[in-house]
């Protein structure tokens, strides 16, 4: 398959007989791969509205606040931000994480039939919601060094990703190294390092699926519209490595 020029063009797959071994072969290449339409018009308004139901639960304290995590605002402040995980929260978003039609690309990816669900979240990014710094995910995972490769997140957003909202940018084939860090921040992406590399802004219709390499650099802007910017994201691992979740979890916890 012949890579376009046009950072859109190159992440996006369509659908046709050989779309897996197409996304395989894009994901290897740039380190992202995106899948448009991959959701029904109802299995999206029912994830809509559990997300809803969710959001009514963390305000109303009907989540455990250990699940729940805020962010820092465009103003100074701080924002209700994720349900962090959201799998024990909710049986339609745990179903969604074991969907053949999900792990297919996954599998085919980590080369495994099974998969292991490593960690699971929904980011609402409500309007001021200042967004995320540019980052690849594997610095902040631990206990596997030396395996970034058996690690990736399945990402689908549930409403449109559009510039006003933030974006998801990601920067296309860098994943095959740690980046250069800022001195602020050792597990960060210093933005000098990414300059001239080209980048997919993230733009993307609601229920797209998108699949991302661990070393990935990728960031996201301020949510200056009026509505959220709400993505489920999962991260899957090789067998070998389903012990990770829970040294995550209990890593995690202990920041909070």
């Amino acid at each position: 398959m012949d890579m376009p020029s046009d950072p859109k063009e190159r992440v996006f797959v369509p659908k046709g007989p050989d779309r897996i071994a197409n996304v395989v072969e894009t994901y290897r290449a740039t380190g992202v791969a995106a899948l448009p339409g991959f959701l029904s018009e109802s299995t999206l308004s029912r994830l809509c509205a559990e997300a809803t139901r969710l959001q009514q639960a963390a305000e109303n304290s009907g989540i455990d606040a250990k699940m729940l995590a805020s962010r820092p605002s465009v103003d100074g402040g701080t924002l209700f931000e994720r349900v962090d995980p959201v799998c024990p929260c909710s049986e339609i978003f745990a179903a969604l994480a074991h969907d053949d039609r999900l792990l297919e690309p996954v599998k085919a990816i980590l080369e495994t039939d099974a998969p292991a669900l490593m960690k699971d979240k929904l980011i609402y990014k409500v309007p001021s919601d200042r967004g995320y710094l540019l980052h690849q995910d594997f610095p902040y995972f631990s206990g596997a060094e030396n395996a970034p490769g058996k690690f990736m997140t399945a990402a689908i957003p549930l409403d449109p990703i559009t510039p006003e909202n933030g974006g998801l940018s990601f920067f296309l084939g860098c994943h095959d190294r740690v980046q250069p860090a800022p001195a602020s921040d050792p597990r960060d992406v210093d933005p000098a390092a990414m300059e001239g590399v080209p980048a997919w802004d993230g733009t993307a219709p609601a229920g797209t699926l998108i699949l991302f390499h661990s070393l990935t650099p990728h960031q996201s802007g301020p949510n200056l519209s009026d509505g959220p910017r709400r993505i489920v994201y999962y991260t899957f691992v090789t067998p070998d490595l389903s012990h990770i979740s829970a040294a995550y979890y209990a890593e995690r916890q202990k920041g909070l």
